[in-house]
């Protein structure tokens, strides 16, 4: 009833109330097509985000694959290279190398090398016609050009399979530099669009992978059935003129397709690595779906609102006390309104450059995290930036108004109200007066938290392992780079390790990859608690880890730090309810004592880890680099002596063996000499030892064989008839065809005229005859063809008896040591007496080397030795020399003058006075 006096005043302000009310939708309305708009343009500005997000995380996803591609073909393409230096190219290792490769790379069809003529040669399904490659534009670069890198064809059709491929090259080198060949993988243009397919993008949305030319690798979208054709190069225009603004990355809009008439916003990405461009397009249906959901709640709220403006007037003629309920109800649809804006979480803001104010939208206010008194001036937007950007950001600030540019920026901000850190990214434009000085910034922000995360997370994926979440090669190349430099400047040592897990097949094998997955993220952990701040652990793949120790004062730190490490993972592990026991062998090299490039340290700690596995593993072995550096110096002799081989540097001398009671030249030994043209002759004992054990020492000592039965011809054919003996290796010997082969050559096809008692085989005694049993039956053969069989240097080793025994001999020749000093030391004097004895005793020849003087050859005659050789009768000497020396020799008759020689030299007796009187 007491409202009844306001009637009237109701009715009058009816008018004016409905007035309010029509201009209160009115504003609404605005309000919502405002809103709408404003979703619209966030709807865009996602899009070109999620476009320029996808576009990269591609770009990153496929350069870190061609970058483990690229480290796959370099160690792959030096481990060949290594073999071929070597001379022990192993064809079947290498297959099983390049398939390991395969299996440790997804999305690579297959590794394969060629040799120097292009022909395929290794790798998985090689056929037995190889299919030559040599026609093809990478391999023409790659063999041109001995400084190339990884080379990255065009799209081709395989020679092999006759598909669409994408293929990766490396050059193979010789150790010298030269072109041995080209190691490859491709990738099948329908594995990229596989995996194009499994992005899971929208019905309309399209992916384009182009190579460094802009010409078409694959195309994928969803909508379209046209296969667009490989190796394309047709661009549209407004590509082109956004790759004329900016040819790395971009984004723009372009309209009907001429492939499926589907526009779209496109954003790219170009690879400045390899130079491939990533193109993601969006079609306005993936865009503006969200806008419209969006559009229908906003759409819904203002109908909600409408009605019930039209509820609440209409309830006004009930009462003033049904008014109450209707403002509560335009209450509960403003929020809904808020909330509706709050989904595109982009706030506004203006920025008084005069008065150094700004103001925001409560969206802004929540981002930020700052309540209704914030002091929202210059100073309190620097205190929302973290601490170590605010100075560079204020820069930012002073040079865009300075220069009348657009803001356009991405940083972090803490929230006062929680503490907590958010990626921003603001965009404003400048207003200005009429004078043209810059007065107000104004426009938005966004909270691209998630998006930054994502980011990251892409970078992360990038550079780490992912069952261990170590290090991975790509981020181990950069570590080991910096821990080089750093122990360079420092002064310090850098322990490279290469740890292998003993028999870690045996544990995928037995429990299955899984718990084998589970027991390295065990080791990796344990691994870890070793490591110091300074150091690096990472994981190169399988059971492989390397660990890096810097700032080593001695050298003796890394001995305690490797028993540790070998404790540690020695430790029984549980997985899965089981107790699994493991080792490890590591392999271990020291910077700068291998003051060597970062893939070479890495490749001596790998031969250490070899090193320690066949020293029985569970163990670790420290590389040496001054064996590396003999080795390498042994390897270059002996190819320098195959070398020589080829140029027939090597040749024969021989040294006449004469009768010193009749005066007869019983035969010559022919003895070694490298014709070298810059030394000079050298001797057997400055280059002989570096045959021990190859293949060379056996081709050589064929050669030598063959030349002596030669020389026996030709010297048959002078007039010269006499026994020419060649010295055989163990190794030879020991060859099971040594006998065999010797026949043929005495064979009449071969040397027809050379009787088999005109060559003599000379047997070293401290020759490593690991086979005795083959050594006899080869030594037996070789007398059964007529040959005769000297044993060298008898007595100067451990078992001369016992090789007296054991082997069918003809001949003993007493070594040289004992005969130079025979006429100072008795005990020599007593040993020669004693092998002629023997050796008349087993109705054996013997032969002295080694005389120098008649007074040496007179004692040996008085001893009951006859036949000898050595400087005092002829130094060796070229076979044309030895006919001239023969008449010489027959001329001077010097043996007759031995009869004057003492049968007892007096410094013998002399040093026996001597012994005698002290």
């Amino acid at each position: 009833m007491q409202t009844q006096p306001h009637a009237p005043s109701s009715r009058n302000n009816r008018p004016l109330f409905y007035s309010g009310i029509a201009a209160l939708i009115l504003i609404v309305a605005t309000t919502a097509l405002v809103t709408l708009t404003q979703l619209h343009r966030q709807a865009e500005t996602r899009a070109v985000i999620t476009s320029q997000n996808l576009a990269k995380s591609l770009e990153l996803s496929f350069g870190g694959l061609i970058d483990t591609i690229n480290m796959a073909l370099l160690s792959s393409a030096h481990e060949i290279s290594h073999q071929i230096s070597d001379g022990n190219l192993d064809a079947q290792a290498i297959t099983r190398m390049l398939v390991l490769q395969k299996q440790s790379i997804d999305h690579v069809t297959h590794f394969r090398a060629t040799n120097e003529q292009g022909d395929i040669v290794y790798g998985q399904d090689v056929r037995e016609q190889p299919v030559s490659i040599a026609g093809r534009d990478y391999f023409i670069r790659l063999r041109d050009d001995p400084g190339a890198a990884m080379y990255i064809s065009k799209p081709l059709v395989s020679l092999v399979s006759h598909k669409w491929v994408w293929i990766f090259a490396r050059r193979i080198n010789k150790a010298d530099g030269s072109f041995a060949g080209v190691i490859y993988a491709p990738i099948s243009i329908d594995e990229i669009r596989t995996i194009f397919a499994q992005m899971n993008i929208d019905h309309g949305n399209s992916i384009t992978l182009r190579d460094s030319k802009q010409a078409l690798i694959v195309r994928y979208a969803p909508s379209s059935t046209i296969d667009f054709p490989v190796g394309d190069t047709r661009l549209s225009d407004d590509f082109i003129n956004a790759l004329k603004e900016d040819p790395q990355a971009g984004t723009y809009f372009a309209s009907a397709s001429s492939i499926d008439g589907i526009a779209r916003l496109h954003s790219y990405y170009r690879n400045a690595r390899h130079g491939f461009t990533v193109n993601v397009g969006i079609s306005p249906e993936s865009i503006f779906a969200e806008w419209r959901k969006q559009a229908w709640i906003v759409g819904g709220l203002v109908a909600a609102f409408v009605l019930a403006m039209l509820v609440f007037s209409k309830m006004i003629s009930r009462g003033w006390m049904r008014q109450e309920k209707a403002i509560a109800s335009l209450e509960i649809s403003q929020h809904s309104l808020q909330e509706a804006q709050k989904i595109a979480q982009l706030g506004q803001f203006s920025y008084d450059l005069r008065t150094g104010r700004w103001s925001g939208s409560d969206i802004l206010n929540d981002i930020f995290g700052i309540g209704s008194g914030y002091k929202c001036d210059a100073r309190g937007w620097l205190e929302l930036v973290v601490p170590e950007t605010r100075e560079e950001l204020q820069s930012y600030l002073d040079s865009i108004v300075k220069q009348r540019l657009p803001f356009d920026r991405e940083y972090r901000i803490v929230r006062p109200c929680d503490g907590k850190e958010r990626w921003v990214h603001g965009k404003g434009e400048l207003q200005f007066d009429e004078n043209g000085t810059p007065i107000r910034l104004f426009g938005a922000i966004q909270d691209i938290t998630n998006i930054m995360a994502h980011e990251t997370e892409l970078r992360y994926v990038a550079n780490h392992d992912m069952v261990t979440g170590l290090p991975n090669r790509r981020l181990l190349a950069d570590r080991l780079s910096q821990a080089v430099g750093h122990a360079r400047r420092s002064g310090t040592y850098l322990a490279v390790c290469y740890l292998d897990i003993d028999d870690f097949k045996l544990i995928n094998d037995r429990y299955g990859h899984e718990a084998g997955d589970k027991l390295l993220v065990v080791i990796a952990e344990r691994l870890k608690g070793i490591m110091r701040d300074v150091d690096t652990l990472a994981r190169l793949g399988g059971d492989e880890f390397i660990m890096l120790f810097g700032d080593l004062a001695q050298l003796e730190e890394i001995h305690v730090v490797l028993e540790r490490i070998l404790a540690t993972v020695n430790t029984g592990i549980q997985i899965e309810g089981i107790t699994a026991q493991v080792s490890a062998s590591i392999g271990v090299t020291l910077f700068p004592a291998d003051d060597a490039d970062d893939d070479t340290l890495l490749r001596h700690a790998d031969h250490g880890m070899y090193r320690a596995k066949e020293a029985g593993k569970n163990c670790y072995q420290l590389f040496d680099p001054e064996h590396d550096r003999r080795v390498q110096a042994h390897r270059h002799y002996l190819q320098r002596l195959s070398l020589a081989d080829a140029k027939n540097e090597l040749v024969l001398y021989y040294q006449p063996k004469v009768d010193l009671l009749s005066g007869k030249v019983i035969g010559a030994e022919a003895l070694i000499r490298w014709q070298h043209p810059e030394r000079g002759l050298l001797s057997p004992g400055e280059f002989l030892h570096y045959l021990d054990g190859s293949d060379l020492e056996i081709k050589i000592g064929e050669w030598v064989i063959d030349s002596v039965l030669s020389q026996i011809e030709a010297w048959n054919a002078a007039g010269l008839d006499f026994v020419v003996s060649a010295n055989i290796s163990a190794n030879h010997l020991l060859r099971p065809d040594f006998a065999e082969r010797l026949r043929l050559r005495l064979s009449l096809e071969r040397h027809p005229n050379v009787a088999p008692s005109s060559l003599e085989l000379e047997i070293i005694e401290t020759a490593a005859l690991s086979d005795m049993s083959q050594a006899v039956l080869a030594l037996t053969l070789c007398r059964k063809y007529g040959v005769q069989i000297a044993l060298d240097d008898f007595g100067t080793g451990y078992s001369s008896l016992s090789y007296f025994r054991k082997l069918p001999i003809d001949i003993l020749k007493i070594d040289q040591s004992f005969v130079r000093d025979m006429l100072e030391n008795r005990d020599d004097l007593e040993l020669i007496e004693s092998v002629v004895r023997l050796g008349h005793a087993f109705n054996r020849l013997v032969i002295a080397e080694g005389v120098e003087s008649l007074e040496q050859g007179a004692m040996l005659v008085h001893l009951g030795c006859r036949f000898v050789q050595g400087y005092g009768i002829a130094r060796p000497m070229p076979a044309e020399q030895m006919h001239g020396w023969v008449e010489q020799w027959r001329n001077n008759a010097l043996w007759l003058t031995l009869e004057s020689q003492p049968q007892r030299p007096e410094r013998i007796e002399a040093a026996e006075h001597a012994a005698e009187s002290t």
